[in-house]
C-alpha cells in the first residue's frame, strides 16, 4: 500500500499471481510496462495513473483491473503504447492522449472509456485499432490530426461525431488508412479527412 496522497514514479510495474497492490490516492507516474498477472489484485484507491514514458515502448497487460483515471502524456520521439485486450482505461471527459513526437505509435486491443471528444496528439506515427478494441459509446468526437497511418479491424462508426478529424499535415496527401478483415469505418459527413492511401483488405 502506497502513501495515501503521495506521488510515485515507477519505471516498470508488475503484480504477480497472489500479489495485492493498493495504489496511492494521488498520482502514480509510469514510464515503462504495466503487467498485472493472472491472480493478482489491484486497488486504484481513487488515484491517477499517468503514462509518461519518453522515447520508450510501453505495454499494458491489466488482468481486467479497475482503474480510477488514466492519463497518457508521453513526450519525445520513437514512442509506442500498446493496450492489451484485458485493459479498460478510464480517460475522463474530453481526454487528450499525448503520444509523443516523431514515430509515435498507439496499438489498442482493449477499451478506452470516457466521454466527449477523444483526441490523439502526435507529430507522426500510427494509430491501430485491433478487432477486440472498444471505444466508449459516450465519445461524441474524434480528432487525430497527425496520424500518418490509421488502421482498424474494429467497427468504427463516426457518422454522428462532431468534431471529427483524421489528417496528417506531414504529407501533401494526408493519412494512409487501412481497413483490415472485420473492420468497418463510417465517416462523419461533417468531418475533415485527408487520406493519402486508402486500402480495404479481406
Amino acid at each position: 500500500t502506497l502513501s495515501p496522497d503521495g506521488t510515485f514514479n515507477f519505471c516498470n510495474f508488475t503484480v504477480n499471481n497472489g500479489g495485492s497492490f493498493t495504489s496511492t490516492s494521488g498520482t502514480l507516474n509510469l514510464r515503462g510496462a504495466l503487467t498485472f498477472n493472472s491472480g493478482s489484485t489491484f486497488n486504484h484507491n481513487n488515484g491517477t495513473i499517468i503514462l509518461n514514458g519518453s522515447g520508450t515502448s510501453q505495454t499494458l497487460s491489466c488482468n481486467n483491473a479497475e482503474f480510477n483515471l488514466v492519463v497518457v502524456n508521453k513526450s519525445s520521439t520513437s514512442n509506442s503504447l500498446t493496450v492489451n485486450s484485458n485493459c479498460n482505461l478510464p480517460l475522463g471527459n474530453n481526454p487528450t492522449l499525448t503520444l509523443g513526437g516523431n514515430s509515435s505509435y498507439f496499438y489498442l486491443s482493449g477499451t478506452l472509456s470516457g466521454s466527449g471528444t477523444l483526441t490523439f496528439v502526435q507529430s507522426n506515427g500510427g494509430l491501430t485499432f485491433n478487432s477486440t478494441a472498444v471505444l466508449d459509446p459516450a465519445f461524441t468526437g474524434f480528432v487525430a490530426n497527425n496520424a500518418s497511418d490509421f488502421t482498424t479491424a474494429m467497427n468504427m462508426n463516426f457518422s454522428s461525431f462532431s468534431p471529427f478529424t483524421i489528417n496528417y499535415s506531414g504529407s501533401s496527401c494526408g493519412t494512409s488508412v487501412t481497413i483490415n478483415s472485420g473492420g468497418n469505418l463510417t465517416l462523419s459527413p461533417d468531418g475533415t479527412f485527408n487520406f493519402c492511401n486508402f486500402t480495404v483488405n479481406n
